[in-house]
């Protein structure tokens, strides 16, 4: 065997192994008594058809270790509000090149810059295996993002 196939052989075994689609999916810890009870489906049973997968050693990172804690300062009961940054999860982020992809969604279109249209990754649920779609859109925005006790300075009323 030529020196060429050898390296393009071995290419392809690496690929084939270390690729992110190769690595089994990992149960998380916090919910192994729920899945065991069988009040939780096992994670592969809450994925989407095409979850996003990322190639963390192509960034030059590592897989880490569920669980642990998180230390961060916040000096004031205030600063309480920069724990969604820490905790939300997004539909749209950017890429080392600072250009929008899609995180949780499949796919954004954009008409004009004005008709935004989100596509949801076909059968993507919440970490409890209830299915997330464009239903949880509509309560957002009819049943908090519109309710003038819940969010009094977004409320068109207020927009004058």
């Amino acid at each position: 065997m030529t020196l060429i196939r050898r390296i393009v052989a071995a290419l392809a075994a690496g690929w084939i192994f270390y690729s992110p689609l190769a690595q089994a999916v990992q149960n998380v810890p916090f919910f192994a008594e729920r899945v065991s009870a069988g009040t939780l489906p096992p994670v592969a049973d809450r994925l989407p058809q095409r979850p996003l997968s990322v190639d963390l050693t192509s960034l030059g990172r590592e897989p880490g270790r569920h669980g642990g804690e998180i230390d961060i300062l916040m000096a004031r009961g205030k600063d309480t509000r920069m724990m969604t940054v820490y905790g939300y999860a997004r539909l749209v982020g950017y890429d080392p090149n600072m250009i929008l992809q899609p995180d949780i969604l499949q796919n954004v279109e954009v008409e004009n810059n004005k008709v935004f249209t989100l596509h949801l990754r076909p059968g993507h649920r919440w970490s409890d295996g209830e299915p997330f779609t464009s239903d949880d859109f509509r309560y957002f925005w009819e049943d908090m993002a519109m309710n003038e006790m819940l969010s009094p300075s977004a409320h068109p009323t207020s927009w004058s």
